[in-house]
């Protein structure tokens, strides 16, 4: 899971800190450092950073979801820019293709829901939305590394099987 850079401990805190530096660029008083940092992916704000890099770990996982458990496949736009505005059904299309992903990982274990919309966004929705992502690339990876010992499968055995997990 190295490759995912997955926020899932957002607070209230990061919230108010983001609507603290809305209003001190809205009133042209933001330092250039804190301009800076609004201009980077601030966790307290869902931006076109945010849009990105989680539609770059959807693809990314439901390929992985494809190759170890079961095709799903997921179109996210990935290259939203700073001048963009999404549109309400651009927001639903990228809610429903997280909801493919969710909806496999809840075959096999309890996910979090995904918000109905992104226009109440809250800063628990948006964890969720990584959480989603997080729980099931961690399944089919660990999934991935599950084999059945000794060939007891193929040579008749009806006893109990034993299943264990990579290099024990």
């Amino acid at each position: 899971m190295a490759m995912m850079n997955l926020i899932t401990d957002r607070n209230s805190d990061d919230v108010a800190y983001a609507a603290e530096l809305r209003v001190l660029i809205m009133n042209r008083e933001a330092t250039p450092d804190q301009w800076e940092e609004w201009l980077s992916e601030l966790r307290g704000r869902y931006s076109f950073h945010t849009l990105n890099r989680v539609g770059i770990i959807m693809i990314e996982t439901a390929r992985i979801i494809s190759e170890r458990y079961k095709y799903v496949s997921v179109y996210p736009k990935t290259d939203w820019s700073e001048i963009e505005i999404p549109t309400p059904q651009q927001f639903q299309n990228y809610l429903n293709e997280i909801d493919k992903i969710r909806n496999i990982a809840a075959e096999v274990f309890e996910v979090p829901p995904l918000p109905e919309n992104m226009t109440d966004l809250t800063h628990t929705a948006a964890n969720n939305i990584e959480i989603i992502l997080m729980l099931a690339r961690g399944f089919v990876e660990r999934a991935g590394k599950v084999y059945v010992q000794s060939g007891t499968v193929q040579c008749g055995f009806t006893g109990p099987y034993m299943i264990t997990g990579g290099n024990e």
